[in-house]
């Protein structure tokens, strides 16, 4: 996965290093991080699943190292997968009340 969404943001590429039923280990291994992150799914209630996402990369290079030190980078990473997931949850909502087509 080569993740960018526009100017100024922070580019780096991951590669899936283990997968099983509800469970995927990603590694960063170029760009902005180094490191890995494991996302993991688990059914808590009929129509209903947990996604937790643990990452663990580090920031690499000069700028990035910076940007550390002024930015809260995991805290902005946070609202950023909170957004998205939110936007999932209204997604699979509307598909569920949508009429059959």
């Amino acid at each position: 996965m080569d993740a960018q969404t526009g100017p100024g943001a922070a580019r780096f590429v991951t590669r899936v290093t283990q997968r099983e039923p509800g469970r995927v280990v990603t590694e960063y291994f170029d760009g902005a991080f180094r490191g890995h992150a494991v996302l993991t799914t688990e059914r808590v209630a009929e129509g209903r699943t947990r996604i937790r996402n643990d990452r663990q990369p580090q920031t690499h290079g000069l700028v990035m190292g910076i940007m550390a030190r002024l930015v809260d980078i995991g805290a902005g990473h946070s609202g950023l997968m909170r957004d998205g997931y939110a936007g999932m949850e209204r997604y699979i909502a509307q598909k569920h009340t949508a009429p059959p087509a």
